[in-house]
């Protein structure tokens, strides 16, 4: 240990303060706890210090979930590996019939109680391939643009939204909706114009969406359970006959423990 000065030395004769005494046994409790640097080592008792004398998890222990296999983004016709956003109004996530996570959709992790930065990505595809009107599909026109509210994405830390981390709107109540020709219906495309032309708004939407979402939280100890969450807002992105038209292709999520 180094030496330390109390930031508060105290005197004879002088009337001590709680805040006083406290001042000066943190100043020996933050080394005792981790707090160390540059003034904690020396190099004349032996070699200086290199990573190799430390613990893999010494100052940062990461937790990370994404598939062996990453799903094409372009591989729009059979959606191998790909997740179904489904035609609901509420925050969706995604676990096994075992109640496992997804992978690269959820991380579970026992935490040693540090801050924690958690960071979630995904490839966000909204629309099915485009058949016109006599069934043939379309290869110049494969999505639907954006024929419903859009979505919201969000981090879950043991089933609360960390709202911080809200990637969307906020308010689904806020959203306009013109529908088609303004008639409050939907539309099933029958060309590439329809496409084109966006039928409601708020969330985010497009074809094929890059999302990153992410936030830094003091997590205590124990185990924990990390989710990226989707909201389909209103449970309307779909086109024409109501099936869904949203997924999600490749994911990552992990979680990172900055440890002290």
């Amino acid at each position: 240990m180094s030496w330390k000065f109390p930031p508060e030395p105290l005197k004879s004769g002088q009337a001590v303060a709680t805040d006083n005494l406290n001042d000066n046994f943190l100043t020996y409790t933050e080394e005792l706890a981790g707090a160390l640097n540059e003034h904690n080592f020396s190099i004349e008792s032996g070699a200086p210090l290199t990573r190799d004398n430390l613990a893999k998890d010494a100052a940062f222990r990461l937790h990370l979930s994404r598939p062996d296999s990453v799903p094409s983004i372009s591989d729009v016709d059979t959606k191998t590996g790909w997740l179904t956003v489904r035609m609901k109004d509420d925050w969706q996530t995604y676990t096994g019939t075992d109640g496992t996570n997804t992978v690269g959709m959820g991380v579970k992790f026992n935490a040693v109680g540090s801050l924690c930065w958690i960071c979630g990505s995904l490839q966000l595809q909204v629309g099915d391939p485009y058949h016109n009107a006599s069934g043939d599909l379309v290869q110049d026109t494969r999505y639907d643009r954006q024929l419903g509210y859009g979505f919201n994405v969000a981090i879950q830390l043991d089933g609360v939204t960390i709202y911080e981390s809200f990637l969307g709107s906020a308010d689904s109540m806020n959203e306009f909706y013109s529908g088609d020709g303004r008639l409050g219906k939907r539309l099933k495309p029958t060309a590439k114009a329809d496409l084109d032309t966006p039928q409601a708004g708020g969330g985010i939407n497009g074809a094929a969406i890059a999302v990153v979402v992410d936030t830094i939280v003091d997590v205590p100890p124990g185990v924990h359970d990390v989710k990226i969450a989707v909201m389909s807002i209103k449970g309307n992105n779909s086109y024409g006959d109501g099936l869904p038209s949203a997924y999600i292709a490749n994911r990552e999520l992990f979680v990172l423990e900055l440890i002290r």
